[in-house]
């Protein structure tokens, strides 16, 4: 008597082909996921990105407000100067004088503000360096996770593409060629599927 095996071993093979998709999906699914990770971690980069171009706006005035405090004491300096000479040169100007040592206090008093304005900008520019470059170091580290991770997906899906290539070639393997006026040759008894033998009619 023969054994008719052909379809139960296209059924296991099939079958074993349908799980290799299965998996072949779920890890272009992981894969999409660990993109879709990686461009959030790219958007907080940006956001880092318009926060340090922030930062460096307000630098940009503290320098201003600097060159302005500069601007200032040069002419307080002027000041002092004037009136040190109107002060020699007559007694009939003490009234320009009172008032110049009043503008003078009041640039005084414009420049110590102007002093403390200028430290806070500083402690603040400070503080802001500070967050950026931690803000940075945990998008670098971001980064460096998500690449790990999709670097990961890849080869898992490598090696799933591999297997697959390795059982592509075991089942062209263990189907025999037929060529014209041969007869069927059938696997070893070892790979037959034993719950699926159906005896038919022979010699």
């Amino acid at each position: 008597m023969s054994t008719n095996i052909n379809q139960p071993l296209d059924s296991r093979l099939l079958n074993a082909m349908k799980r290799l998709r299965l998996e072949n999906i779920n890890l272009q699914r992981q894969l999409r996921t660990l993109q879709a990770d990686f461009g959030q971690s790219s958007a907080q980069a940006t956001d880092s990105e318009f926060r340090n171009r922030e930062l460096e706006i307000q630098l940009s005035l503290a320098h201003q407000q600097l060159q302005e405090f500069e601007e200032a004491k040069r002419r307080l300096e002027s000041l002092e100067t004037d009136r040190q000479q109107w002060e020699a040169q007559s007694l009939s100007v003490t009234g320009l004088a009172q008032r110049q040592t009043l503008e003078l206090q009041e640039l005084r008093t414009l420049l110590r503000q102007r002093e403390d304005e200028l430290l806070q900008l500083q402690q603040a520019n400070q503080s802001g360096s500070q967050e950026l470059e931690r803000v940075k170091h945990q998008a670098r580290q971001v980064i460096v996770q998500h690449y790990q991770a999709m670097k990961t997906a890849q080869e898992q899906a490598q090696q799933a593409f591999e297997e697959v290539r390795r059982n592509k070639s075991q089942l062209e393997a263990i189907r025999a060629p037929m060529g014209s006026g041969r007869r069927k040759v059938l696997p070893p008894r070892s790979l037959r599927p034993i719950n699926h033998l159906q005896p038919t009619a022979g010699n």
